[in-house]
């Protein structure tokens, strides 16, 4: 389904998935789940953005235990979280395209990319259709 784990493409062997409908961290924790990992293979999520003031323990839980390198945009859900003990690789863009970089710098063949936001899209973005569309474009750019 478009903007629900929907796949957007492999790129040298990595598999990008788009989940940008998740704007709340239930959603993308369902969006974590749905992936079964195999050995040596990586959960890489991109998240992050306006914080809904909402306790993030759950959240946090369930990055701690399944994923493996945590990108953040930037925002103040991104801050929020950033006071938790965020136990994967984390690394806090300056903007969508500087993490695209990033994580295009630390993958391994095999590695799983899912976008899922968990927080809304307010300051950086028009709304989430802008940073849906934004982050098609990246990726769809990438070479």
């Amino acid at each position: 389904v478009e903007g629900r784990l929907e796949f957007l493409r492999e790129y040298k062997g990595i598999k990008i998935y788009n989940d940008y409908n998740a704007t709340t961290p239930e959603a993308t924790i369902a969006g974590i789940n749905a992936f079964t990992l195999k050995p040596k293979q990586n959960l890489i999520l991109i998240s992050g953005g306006s914080s809904k003031n909402i306790n993030l323990d759950n959240f946090v839980k369930n990055i701690n235990k399944k994923v493996d390198q945590l990108y953040l945009i930037p925002g103040t859900g991104s801050e929020d979280l950033l006071k938790y003990k965020i136990k994967p690789y984390l690394y806090l863009g300056k903007d969508l395209k500087d993490i695209i970089k990033e994580v295009f710098k630390n993958l391994k063949k095999g590695d799983i990319v899912l976008f899922s936001p968990a927080f809304a899209s307010f300051g950086m973005f028009n709304n989430e259709y802008d940073r849906n569309d934004q982050f098609i474009k990246i990726i769809k750019s990438s070479k």
